[in-house]
């Protein structure tokens, strides 16, 4: 095999305890220097998100609440890395923290060896690209800073680099394979470019899986654009007649891979309006009734000037990250009071988190005490 995988990842932060909220990468084919397929997903890392890393990566945990889990990905991702080296290019970071992920979701697998770009190169990678006059438009996307590295890999003495890693090094295990299914940015309405990705087929990647999630599978790759076009349903139906699926088995399958999104919206006990959207598109492209509602948790929200408020998180606005005094300051000015402890006895009357949803511990205890939140440009919004 002369196939290598090149990825990267995004995280809720920079040390031991985070998460990754976003992989993608591809498989290089160096012997024909071509791009086999590409892959990426958010995924929901149930804890709140650094200020510093939303600044790299302009992801908000509202942005992942409908993503899967790493456990639900982890079998997947596991059969992408089988036997094939690997190139990162922050190897001493990357390779850490996707281990811990595994370990956590229970599967035993793990990356022990990488061809580092930025060993090799010395430079970030943005300059490692400009070096070679590659234009990295959207850097802190995964599957963006994955083919920059790519494109980096590719200019030096690569084939050396790929000898030096034993690619039997990290082997995936047997039988552990559960039901996966993917979220873009594009999907979870992050990014609003044209989608493209380069598509390999999953149903043969993943040849073994039992039919229907093969089935579940290739439709996942089918719907990563949010749409179906006619020679995509063409496949879709002639890979159904393969597997011996009904039309009635078929839609099962298609409703079973929209209870999943649901699922995954609801983990925290509600639906935003940004998921309401995703489902309902996704319900419509599936044959479904698209007529989810977002949760209305903030609309009878009614405070007393003096009211004591709190705060969790950063919000992203414009580019940057709002800091703790610029909350006071903008609560304070609106003539409420602010505290930054959140306990049953603070007496707070609403918490401003800084999206639709977050998992911060406030959060969770404020949904525990029943008090209710907002999120920051809703308050600007609505209160100032």
């Amino acid at each position: 095999m002369s196939e290598v995988v090149v990825f990267d990842l995004e995280t809720t932060g920079f040390g031991s305890t985070h998460r990754i909220i976003e992989i993608g990468g591809l498989i290089w084919d160096y012997e024909s220097d071509a791009v086999v397929g590409e892959f990426e997903t958010l995924i929901d890392p149930q804890r709140a998100i650094d200020g510093r890393a939303k600044e790299k990566h302009g992801l908000d945990y509202a942005d992942l609440t409908a993503a899967p889990l790493f456990e639900e990905v982890a079998p997947w991702l596991a059969k992408i890395f089988d036997r094939r080296p690997v190139v990162v290019h922050n190897a001493s970071f990357d390779l850490p923290m996707i281990n811990r992920e595994f370990a956590r979701a229970g599967i035993e697998f793990q990356l022990s060896q990488a061809v580092c770009t930025y060993l090799l190169t010395s430079k970030k990678l943005s300059l490692a690209a400009a070096e070679i006059g590659y234009p990295l438009v959207r850097a802190g996307t995964a599957i963006e800073d994955a083919r920059a590295t790519l494109e980096v890999f590719r200019n030096l003495d690569y084939r050396r680099a790929i000898n030096g890693v034993n690619r039997r090094e990290h082997v995936a295990p047997e039988a552990q394979h559960i039901e996966h299914r993917t979220l873009s940015r594009f999907q979870a309405g992050v990014s609003h470019e044209e989608y493209e990705l380069e598509t390999f087929s999953r149903h043969l990647e993943f040849f073994g899986l039992d039919p229907e999630r093969q089935f579940l599978a290739l439709l996942d790759e089918v719907l990563e654009d949010m749409r179906i076009d006619p020679s995509e349903q063409d496949e879709l139906n002639d890979f159904a007649r393969e597997l011996g699926f009904s039309a009635a088995q078929v839609r099962q399958l298609k409703n079973r891979y929209l209870s999943s999104v649901k699922s995954a919206a609801l983990r925290d006990g509600k639906i935003t309006q940004k998921e309401a959207n995703l489902i309902n598109k996704l319900s419509v492209l599936l044959g479904f009734p698209g007529n989810v509602q977002a949760s209305s948790v903030t609309a009878e929200i009614e405070l007393d000037k003096g009211a004591l408020l709190c705060a969790t998180g950063s919000p992203m606005m414009e580019g940057r990250s709002v800091s703790k005094d610029e909350i006071r300051l903008t609560v304070e000015s609106a003539g409420f009071r602010f505290t930054d402890t959140l306990n049953k006895k603070s007496g707070v009357a609403l918490l401003i988190i800084p999206g639709e949803s977050s998992a911060s511990g406030k959060a969770q205890k404020a949904a525990n005490w029943g008090i209710p939140t907002i999120s920051y440009e809703e308050f600007l919004h609505r209160m100032i």
